[in-house]
């Protein structure tokens, strides 16, 4: 897509295009034409960006001469998208999940119970993965010690 832009926009045929055509400049306008002309998201907008500087990332020990374009290409800021909240699951929907699982086998037990225990802790996946036996002090199921990521 950059190269059909840039190609309509410079007046060239792709092949007659060089790197040093590729300037922030045309790729600032490359992704507001993304965003305008296209209706492309603002997330879709990074995605093409992130691409664009991973190219000239490879570009810089490929072409030595382009290292400064290279820098300024990749210094092209992201733009700034909203944050979809995390959403939550209501009691009904809770009960379907831990009840997923079949109680009547052997994994069917572990699974609910892994399940019961992310949930009522709060846990993050590799926080339930990481547990062992000695996190159950006195190999009592009443009390679990955890240890969490960051200020968790």
């Amino acid at each position: 897509l950059l190269v059909r832009f840039a190609a309509d926009r410079l007046k060239r045929r792709p092949t007659d295009l060089t790197i040093e055509d590729f300037d922030p400049e045309l790729v600032m306008a490359f992704l507001d034409h993304a965003e305008d002309a296209r209706k492309n998201s603002a997330r879709t907008r990074n995605a093409r960006l992130a691409a664009i500087r991973a190219f000239f990332r490879y570009i810089e020990y490929r072409v030595p001469a382009c290292l400064d374009l290279a820098l300024r290409v990749r210094s092209v800021p992201t733009k700034r998208t909203d944050t979809t909240l995390i959403d939550y699951l209501t009691r009904d929907e809770i009960t379907a999940v831990l009840d997923a699982p079949d109680p009547r086998s052997r994994l069917g037990t572990r699974d609910r119970a892994m399940l019961h225990l992310a949930y009522a802790g709060g846990l993050r996946v590799a926080e339930l993965l990481s547990l062992q036996m000695q996190d159950l002090p006195e190999r009592s199921l009443a009390t679990v010690h955890i240890m969490g990521k960051g200020r968790r």
